[in-house]
C-alpha cells in the first residue's frame, strides 16, 4: 500500500529529520590549543572571498610558491549563524568576536552584534544578556590592553570586514554611522578608501548627511590626515596616528588602477608603512589586512581580476612574513572570510588530461580585469548613446587578448547588456558583469558555479600556530584572543553595558532616548538627574554635562534590533561625578 503525502508535510517532515539527525552529529572538535604561547604583535591578513581554486590560479601565474605556501595550514568552516553560506559582515564578527551573526536582508546584517538565536547546526537561543548586543572585538580588546591597533584594506574603511572589526550596527550598509563609530574608536594606523564619509554633502564627494567633518574631528585628535601615495610615502617616521583615505570609496582593481594612470599605494606599501609605524610599540601591536576586492572579482566572474588581486594580496604576506620572521613573536594568519564564486581551475567540457598552461597564460597578458573593461564599455556607450560589435571585438582582443569570437552567443547578450545599462535600463549587476568575465574564462580553463558566495571550507595558514585541523571561524576569535592573553567577554562587559543597568529609577535617573536622524549617524540618550542632564551622543566616545565634554573610554551604541543603548561600565562613575547625589 502507498502512502501519499501532501508535499509540505513532506517537507517539514524532511527539516525535522534533518534537524533532529544534526543534534546527533558534533562539529570537530577545536583545534585551539589551551594556552598557546603569548606573542607581542598579532598580523592577520583576509583574502577576502576566495578559496583554494584562487590560490591555485594565482601560484599558476607566480611561477613560485605563494607567500603562505610556508606556514602551517589547516581549514575554516565558514557558515553563519543563520545560513550556510555566509556574508562577509557575519564573518567578519565572527572571527573578530567569537560569535556567529546574522546576516539576512530581511531581518539583520549584524557587524558584531550578537544576534537572538544561532539556527546552524541545530537552533539555539543566545544567552538573554547578550541578545542583540555589541560584542568586544579583537581589535578594541588589544586597544584596551595597551597594544597599537591598525587596519589596511582596499575597499572603503566602513565596508564589511573592516568594520566587522571596527563598529557595531544592525546594518552593514549604514556607511556614515559606521565611518563615525571608527573615528572615536581611537585605533592608531588607518590606510583605507572612504574619504567620502568623512566629509558632509556640502563638500565635493561628500556623503555625510548629518553634517560633521570628520577629517576636522580626526586632526585635532591628532591624526596625521592623508589622500594620496606621495603623503603616504614622505610621512615622518615620528607620526604618531594616521589616517589615510586614498579613494572617495573604494581602492579600483590594482590592474585598472595602473591601466588608468592612478597612482593608488598598494597593499604590500601600505602594509610596510603600518607595520613601520606599529613595530615599536611597547606593548606590541595587532594589525587587520584585507585583500578586498578578490571577492568582487569572484562575484563578476573575472579571473584576471581574482589572479592579479590576489597576487596583490601575496606581496602584503610577504612584508608580514618577512617582519614576523624577524622579531619571532609574532603571530601572521592568513585566511579567506568565505569562498566567492565556486571557481575551478577547469570549465565544463575540458579534457583533463589536456588543458594547456598556454591559454591559461592569457591571464598574464591582460592589461585590464573583465570587470574594469565591462565598466569602461559601459562608459564608452554613454558617451555614443550605444556600442557596436566591432569597439567591443577591438577592446576584448586588445585588452584581454581574445580572438575569434564572432561564434560565441554570448558575445552578442553582452553588447545588448552593456546598451542596456548605459541606457538606464539596466542596473550594473555581478551577473551582467560575468557576461564578459564567462567568455574570457571559458578560453583560459576557468569554471564558475554562481556569482555569490558558497559554503565550502577555507584553508588558514598561521606562522606559529600548527594548526592541521578544522576550526570553526568562532575558533579564530577565541585563539587571537588566548595569544594575546585577552578576555573577550570581560570587554563586552566593559565596554557595552546596557543603560538602563547603569542609570537605574532607584538611583534617581530618568532616561530618554532620541533616535532622530540614526542612519545618518545622529541620535543620543539623555540622563536627567535633579535639573542636571548628561548627553551620550551615539556613536562618540564621550558625553556632555552643560559646557564640559568627558571622555568615556569607549563608544556609545544603539541596538536598533532590542531598542537599548550600550555605553562603557566607567559611565556610571564618571556620571556620578557629574550629576548631584539629589
Amino acid at each position: 500500500m502507498q502512502l501519499h503525502f501532501p508535499r509540505t508535510m513532506l517537507v517539514a517532515s524532511l527539516v525535522m529529520v534533518l534537524w533532529h539527525s544534526s543534534e546527533t552529529r558534533t562539529i570537530p572538535a577545536s583545534p585551539v590549543p589551551d594556552n598557546p604561547k603569548p606573542v607581542k604583535n598579532l598580523i592577520i591578513l583576509i583574502p577576502d572571498g576566495c578559496g583554494t581554486a584562487h590560490m591555485a590560479a594565482a601560484r599558476i601565474l607566480k611561477h613560485a610558491p605563494l607567500a603562505q605556501d610556508s606556514m602551517h595550514c589547516g581549514l575554516v568552516m565558514t557558515y553563519s549563524a543563520n545560513s550556510l553560506v555566509t556574508g562577509s559582515s557575519a564573518a567578519a564578527s565572527a572571527f573578530a568576536t567569537g560569535w556567529k551573526a546574522w546576516e539576512d536582508k530581511h531581518r539583520a546584517r549584524c557587524l558584531s552584534i550578537v544576534p537572538d538565536s544561532v539556527l546552524i547546526p541545530e537552533p539555539r537561543r543566545n544567552p538573554e544578556e547578550m541578545i542583540w548586543r555589541p560584542a568586544a572585538t579583537i581589535l578594541e580588546a588589544a586597544r584596551d590592553q595597551g597594544r597599537e591597533t591598525g587596519i589596511v584594506v582596499t575597499c572603503n574603511i566602513n565596508h564589511a570586514t573592516p568594520a566587522g572589526f571596527s563598529a557595531h550596527w544592525h546594518d552593514r550598509d549604514d556607511g556614515n554611522v559606521l565611518t563615525l563609530q571608527q573615528v572615536f574608536q581611537g585605533f592608531d594606523v588607518i590606510l583605507a578608501g572612504g574619504y567620502g564619509n568623512l566629509i558632509p554633502i556640502s563638500m565635493n564627494g561628500g556623503k555625510r548627511t548629518d553634517g560633521a567633518n570628520l577629517v576636522s574631528v580626526l586632526t585635532s585628535r591628532g591624526y596625521s590626515m592623508i589622500t594620496d601615495a606621495m603623503q603616504l610615502e614622505s610621512l615622518p617616521a615620528s607620526s604618531s596616528r594616521i589616517w589615510g583615505a586614498f579613494a572617495n570609496d573604494h581602492f579600483m582593481h590594482a590592474l585598472d588602477a595602473q591601466a588608468g594612470g592612478k597612482n593608488e599605494p598598494s597593499l604590500a606599501s601600505r602594509t610596510k608603512i603600518a607595520i613601520d609605524h606599529l613595530r615599536h610599540a611597547k606593548k606590541g601591536f595587532v594589525l587587520i589586512v584585507e585583500g578586498s576586492q578578490v571577492d568582487w572579482a569572484s562575484h563578476d566572474n573575472d579571473p584576471v581580476g581574482v589572479v592579479t588581486e590576489y597576487l596583490a594580496f601575496d606581496s602584503a604576506v610577504s612584508v608580514a612574513l618577512d617582519f614576523a620572521r624577524s622579531t619571532g613573536n609574532t603571530e601572521v594568519l592568513v585566511f579567506p572570510d568565505h569562498d566567492n564564486g565556486g571557481m575551478s581551475v577547469s570549465s565544463r567540457g575540458d579534457d583533463c588530461t589536456s588543458t594547456p598552461y598556454g591559454n591559461f597564460a592569457k591571464i598574464d597578458s591582460c592589461t585590464m580585469t573583465c570587470g574594469g573593461l565591462f565598466d569602461s564599455l559601459v562608459s564608452i556607450a554613454r558617451l555614443h548613446g550605444s556600442i557596436d560589435i566591432t569597439t567591443v571585438t577591438t577592446y576584448l582582443g586588445n585588452v584581454l587578448h581574445l580572438r575569434n569570437l564572432s561564434d560565441d552567443d554570448r558575445l552578442f547578450s553582452l553588447i545588448d547588456t552593456i546598451t542596456a545599462i548605459a541606457k538606464g535600463e539596466k542596473k550594473r549587476t555581478n551577473d551582467n558583469a560575468s557576461l564578459l568575465g564567462a567568455i574570457f574564462s571559458k578560453r583560459v580553463h576557468i569554471g564558475w558555479t554562481t556569482n555569490g558566495h558558497t559554503g565550502s571550507n577555507v584553508p588558514m595558514f598561521s606562522y606559529l600556530l600548527q594548526n592541521e585541523g578544522t576550526f570553526n571561524n568562532t575558533d579564530i576569535a577565541r585563539y587571537c584572543a588566548a595569544i594575546l592573553r585577552v578576555d573577550l567577554h570581560a570587554e563586552t562587559d566593559r565596554l557595552f553595558t546596557a543603560a538602563p543597568q547603569l542609570f537605574t529609577e532607584a538611583g534617581g535617573y530618568a532616561i530618554t532616548v532620541d533616535t532622530t536622524g540614526l542612519v545618518a549617524g545622529s541620535g543620543s540618550m539623555a540622563v536627567k538627574k535633579g535639573e542636571n542632564t548628561a548627553l551620550f551622543p551615539f556613536n562618540r566616545d564621550y558625553f556632555t554635562v552643560e559646557s564640559d565634554t568627558v571622555a568615556l573610554g569607549g563608544i556609545t551604541v544603539y541596538s536598533k534590533m532590542n531598542g537599548t543603548v550600550y555605553l562603557p561600565a566607567a559611565a556610571k562613575k564618571l556620571v556620578a561625578k557629574k550629576l548631584p547625589k539629589r
